[in-house]
């Protein structure tokens, strides 16, 4: 499996998005899945569901 916002491939300790929480939202995962908090977070940035004034 592998990240979905640096596309690293994962092979244990991950972390998992609910889908269908985020899917009330429109935000569309394919699977769900972070190396860490900091893509998680930076996919979230990308998507637009949050902003960073400091990128």
């Amino acid at each position: 499996m592998k990240c979905e916002f640096c596309g690293q491939e994962i092979e244990e300790g991950y972390l998992k998005a609910d889908l269908y929480f985020f899917d009330e939202y429109a935000i569309d995962f394919e699977q769900g899945v972070f190396c860490n908090k900091y893509c998680f977070i930076g996919e979230l940035v990308e998507c637009g569901a949050i902003q960073d004034e400091y990128l």
